[in-house]
């Protein structure tokens, strides 16, 4: 019997370099649409997170954030065509310092490339555009 050939080492999930903006006005209008809608998630959330005691930390963490990210990213592609994505995480965790999240950060890149690029079919959850 033939021995098992060797797996190559897991090298890890490729890292989002670049998001770029196609050169279609009907997506740019819907991206636009997208961050208005972002825009008018944040305070609502907040008042209702203080109404009903809910631990502002977590939820800054998880939702805020998220939303905060998708609309700095979404912002800079729209006023750009590109995103350099690492360029804009040093630049918002520098700003940011101990409450940056890299992960909800890497979230909001993810989720705009792929309305770039598939125009959110890979998106799980959320809105859609």
């Amino acid at each position: 019997m033939k021995p098992m050939p060797q797996m190559p080492p897991m090298t890890g999930e490729k890292r989002l370099e670049k998001i770029v903006l196609p050169n279609d006005p009907e997506l740019r209008v819907r991206l636009e649409a997208k961050l208005a809608g972002y825009k008018t998630r944040i305070e609502p959330e907040r008042a209702k997170a203080i109404l009903e005691g809910i631990n502002l930390d977590s939820m800054i963490a998880r939702f805020i954030t998220g939303t905060t990210y998708k609309i700095e990213v979404l912002t800079r592609l729209l006023e750009t065509g590109t995103v350099d994505v690492g360029a804009l995480e040093k630049e918002i965790s520098e700003r940011d310092g101990d409450i940056y999240v890299a992960k909800e950060f890497k979230t909001a890149c993810d989720v705009i490339n792929d309305y770039c690029v598939n125009r959110g079919k890979n998106t799980v959850g959320g809105t859609g555009l």
